[in-house]
């Protein structure tokens, strides 16, 4: 049996949620030994007694900082030997340590999900007309990725609304990542394609390499025929970056390219953005 404690300071109503799921049996791994306050007001110690749980209170204020606050909860688990730590609401949050010394046996709510920091977002337009988008392929991806830095327990850990922090130019590939091709982009309104992937190298010292990342365009008016487009630069950005320079996909960042054709002889119109991240919403469908 594990033996599982929960942090929490307020009303408690997430706690009474665990506590149903293990009265029912949903969870019959677990027992509930301990509720740890910050608040000796908070209902939630209520809720821990009716269910003849043990409570303790420990108030931040009879501690000169936040550190040896930390390290009082951390020794308050370790003496109750508890095996997993629940977080419901707990202020002022789980400390470094105490998250470092439970890794893996806590549950800590990370904050809004940024999606973009461990993925790229790429985009594709058409503009109604006179071809229309059928269909696009990103070819040649990354099969993983990192899904978040080391050592993130809440959202301030990377998410520091500075460009100098939060939006760099290195990319980070796992060992051992595999290339793979020919992945569709959902199309989430007429002519508007999207796909969220891995961070690619596509560039060497800013020049272009082999098996790079391109998207390959199919129109229904010429269903038969893929119209390839790289992963590069169709207007100069800035005094220092010259049309044509490739770029590497990276997350943190939205590629939003918009193809514009007007005929069978008539090349393709390009224009690309390189946004970087700051908020997208994800619809119910995005998981499917």
């Amino acid at each position: 049996m594990i033996r599982g404690a929960v942090l929490v300071s307020g009303n408690g109503t997430k706690f009474q949620s665990l506590l149903d799921s293990i009265f029912f049996g949903e969870i019959p791994e677990l027992s509930l030994v301990a509720v740890i306050s910050s608040d000796p007001a908070a209902y939630a110690l209520t809720r821990a007694k009716n269910a003849q749980i043990e409570t303790v209170v420990v108030e931040p204020g009879m501690f000169p900082n936040e550190s040896s606050y930390d390290m009082a909860i951390r020794n308050k688990l370790k003496d109750m030997d508890i095996d997993f730590v629940i977080v419901a609401g707990f202020q002022p949050g789980v400390g470094r340590e105490t998250a470092k010394a439970f890794r893996d046996k806590i549950i800590v709510p990370l904050g809004t999900v940024h999606l973009l920091r461990a993925m790229a977002k790429v985009e594709v337009l058409g503009t109604k007309g006179p071809w229309t988008i059928e269909e696009v392929k990103l070819h040649n991806y990354n099969g993983f990725g990192y899904c978040a830095p080391a050592d993130v327990f809440n959202e301030a850990d990377y998410v520091r609304y500075d460009y100098a922090l939060d939006f760099n130019t290195n990319i980070h590939i796992p060992t051992g990542a595999f290339m793979q091709s020919a992945l569709s982009l959902g199309e989430v309104a007429s002519e508007h394609f999207v796909i969220y992937v891995p961070e690619y190298q596509n560039t060497l010292n800013g020049i272009g390499i082999g098996n790079k990342a391109t998207l390959g365009i199919r129109f229904k008016e010429r269903i038969d025929k893929e119209y390839a487009v790289d992963f590069k630069y169709y207007q100069s950005p800035s005094a220092d970056v010259t049309e044509g320079t490739p770029f590497d996909i990276r997350r943190n960042y939205d590629y939003r390219f918009v193809i514009h054709k007007v005929g069978e002889e008539a090349e393709l119109q390009l224009s690309v953005d390189v946004l970087p991240y700051t908020q997208y919403d994800l619809y119910p469908e995005f998981g499917q």
